[in-house]
């Protein structure tokens, strides 16, 4: 695939500390990206190493630094170097260092070389983030690292580039700082889901790629959806438990007392949930299949990139239904904010219980 792509794929602060999200790596085979990623993985996004401290060609220095008014940026980072956290703080750092770059009155661009790079997955929408390497070398540089940190000040900070690394849940807050400097196209919101639905969709769309994909799955106009977020299992035996398998039936039950003649569709972390799902809806029932894979805590495996993908085609596939189940988990969280309504929509934690977005 020829694409030139970005992302970098929950607000409330029950989530700040999150690494949201475990999803399957997707059986089906995608050439045109699997075989990017396998031999050709990162060499689309430049490196942090390779822009600090990198004189841009033909400039002196000393003359550079002399210049007024050039541009600043504020740069999304999401690189090896540290853990991001799982889609959802992914998505919550990303809309609150674009609302920041506004109030900063900086250009804002986005690099997620990890697990593989997101302009694969998703294309700038009505605000361009992707910034030529040429923009970025050759400048005073800076990282700033505030991943499941407090916020920061940068008032005063003249440097001329600042890389954030972050999964801050304030972009409210700083949406209701700077409601008189937004352009008309993040203008409306009123409640923290909005200003991240405007925020994302300002930002993003998907790709050719993903939307191709979406194509071949089983998606319908009426939809009962979950996201199962179990926690600590056999595949991911580092993640804090967060559910107990002797719940799910409960929850298969409530599913099923919707429109007999929807379709279900579950996004789970956990093999033995899926199976389950498979067994109770039978023809009903599809999944996006696969390796479970969680895209923070398991990169580095062969199947990182196409786990990655899988998430986000999960939490697209999630924001279409018209029935919804959350978990405690800002990667649903997310999706329900990205639906269109708010009817129908539940938390499963234990028990299924209405839910409010924020």
């Amino acid at each position: 695939m020829s694409l030139i792509l970005i992302m970098c794929i929950g607000d409330n602060s029950n989530f700040q500390s999150e690494t949201e999200g475990c999803f399957y790596a997707q059986a089906k085979t995608y050439p045109d990206i699997k075989t990017k990623f396998k031999s050709n993985r990162m060499n689309t996004l430049p490196t942090t190493e390779k822009l600090i401290n990198r004189p841009k060609k033909g400039l002196n220095n000393a003359k550079v630094l002399k210049k007024t008014n050039r541009p600043k940026y504020l740069i999304y980072l999401c690189d090896r170097k540290r853990g991001c956290g799982g889609l959802g703080d992914r998505q919550r750092g990303i809309t609150y260092a674009f609302l920041f770059a506004i109030q900063l009155d900086r250009k804002f661009g986005i690099i997620m070389s990890t697990p593989c790079d997101v302009r694969q997955f998703f294309i700038p929408n009505k605000y361009n983030w992707i910034i030529p390497e040429s923009d970025l070398i050759g400048k005073p540089q800076k990282i700033i690292d505030i991943v499941d940190g407090r916020m920061v000040d940068l008032s005063n900070d003249t440097t001329e580039v600042i890389y954030l690394r972050t999964n801050s849940p304030r972009n409210d807050f700083v949406y209701r700082q700077i409601r008189h400097k937004l352009p008309p196209y993040l203008k409306g919101g009123t409640t923290g889901g909005q200003m991240f639905k405007l925020s994302w969709e300002s930002l993003m769309k998907p790709s050719r790629h993903v939307i191709n994909h979406l194509k071949t799955l089983p998606l319908s106009e009426n939809m009962t959806c979950a996201h199962v977020r179990m926690g600590r299992s056999k595949n991911l035996p580092i993640d804090p438990s967060r559910n107990n398998l002797t719940n799910v039936p409960k929850l298969w039950d409530f599913m099923e007392k919707f429109d007999k003649t929807n379709t279900i569709f579950v996004a789970t972390d956990n093999i033995e949930v899926r199976d389950s799902a498979r067994r109770r809806f039978t023809k009903r029932y599809f999944d996006s299949e696969g390796n479970i894979i969680h895209i923070d805590r398991q990169k580095g495996m062969d199947a990182d990139c196409l786990g990655f993908e899988t998430a986000i085609i999960d939490q697209i596939i999630l924001s279409k239904c018209s029935v919804l189940v959350v978990s405690f988990s800002g990667f649903s969280i997310r999706a329900a904010m990205l639906r269109n309504n708010t009817k129908d929509l539940f938390s499963f934690h234990m028990e299924i219980k209405p839910f409010k977005l924020p």
